[in-house]
């Protein structure tokens, strides 16, 4: 059993689906140990960490990032990289940020430019294009 020093309490709130499968390990070590030990929550899941590498894999990096990706969060940061480049006389493009987004969520979507294949032009947009090539501003 992993002994917990005397350090401040850090709580961490767990789904429900996690809850239960808690509390399932909970009475199945119970069960087990019959009586022999007193386990708690916060000894079970310290136990478990410590079974684990202290690494996370590929994998779990890019399953972690697809469940908490923020679009606009990642706006922002794609604009600030960008700002970040041009002040220090970088080359940075949208296509290389498309790039890190996909490799660290894990997907192999190409940065893609105006209308998804196949997608026909709307006709109102069409004519509003041909009537604003004909205007010249004041």
């Amino acid at each position: 059993m992993v002994e917990v020093e005397k350090m401040p309490i850090d709580r961490i709130s767990l789904t429900p689906s996690n809850r239960k499968r808690v509390d399932k390990w909970l009475e199945l070590l119970e069960e087990k140990l019959q009586g022999m030990a007193k386990i708690t929550r916060t000894d079970l899941v310290n136990s478990l960490l410590e079974l684990r590498s202290q690494e996370l894999s590929q994998s779990e990096i890019q399953m972690i990032a697809k469940n908490s990706f923020d679009e606009v969060r990642w706006l922002n940061y794609a604009v600030e990289r960008l700002k970040s480049a041009k002040k220090n006389g970088e080359s940075l493009s949208m296509d290389q940020l498309l790039e890190e987004r996909n490799s660290l969520l894990g997907e192999s979507i190409k940065a893609s430019r105006g209308r998804p294949k196949g997608q026909k032009k709307d006709p109102e947009e069409s004519s509003r294009n041909l009537t604003n090539k004909g205007e010249t501003s004041t």
